[in-house]
């Protein structure tokens, strides 16, 4: 689990990769978001490894006024090394 302040209010608030979302700066609170992140990693063998992930990102009132909403991600991967 992650959460997120901005330093000051004067600045923006930042969305990856290190973009300014429009409208934050100056504007609102400092809390941005939470986030929560959940891994499972599997080796198989010598060589194969599974991994999932998924993350829940839940914005704060001052991105959700700039028009911003919460987000999910997922991502499944296979990953061979000799």
């Amino acid at each position: 689990m992650g959460l997120q302040w901005r330093e000051t209010t004067r600045d923006s608030i930042y969305a990856f990769p290190v973009q300014p979302i429009p409208n934050t700066a100056g504007r609102g609170e400092l809390w941005s978001a939470a986030y929560l992140q959940l891994d499972v990693v599997k080796k198989v063998n010598a060589n194969i490894t599974l991994s999932a992930e998924y993350v829940h990102y839940q914005v704060g009132a001052t991105i959700q006024s700039a028009g911003g909403h919460n987000a999910d991600y997922a991502n499944v991967q296979v990953s061979f090394a000799w």
